[in-house]
């Protein structure tokens, strides 16, 4: 971005270019999207409330309406008495052109079992156990 700028005669150092990615973000001009453990700014051409599938090869991001989400979060939270105050839905995969480089097969869906091993579920902590 701080190359782009000076390219066009601007004179600009980089803390003040992120301090400026920063504000913007803040104040809902940016979206920040995190991806192998780096903050990604961009501008989303849909101002209203949205979620995004994002390439962790590459970052390439899409955003995308998920039908009934809205109305399961509400939902869940009410069951677990808790106040939706806020929440951020990220999808990390790899774009088709990424699992092509990477070959990469796709992974098993929960309750599916691997040859030769044990069925896995996720526990209400996210991790993986056993139902054996």
């Amino acid at each position: 971005m701080t190359d782009i700028l000076r390219e066009r005669g601007t004179r600009i150092g980089t803390a003040t270019a992120y301090r400026n990615v920063q504000m913007m973000a803040s104040q809902g001009e940016l979206d920040v999207i995190h991806v192998n453990g780096e903050a990604l700014y961009r501008e989303c051409s849909d101002q209203h409330h949205h979620h995004h599938i994002v390439c962790h090869g590459c970052g390439r991001t899409i955003e995308i309406e998920i039908p009934g989400l809205e109305q399961w979060i509400d939902k869940a939270a009410k069951q677990l008495k808790y106040q939706t105050i806020a929440h951020e839905l990220e999808i990390f995969d790899l774009c088709p052109k990424c699992a092509a480089k990477h070959a990469v097969e796709p992974p098993l869906s929960v309750g599916t079992s691997p040859k030769d091993g044990p069925r896995t579920t996720p526990d209400d902590t996210g991790r993986r156990r056993s139902n054996k």
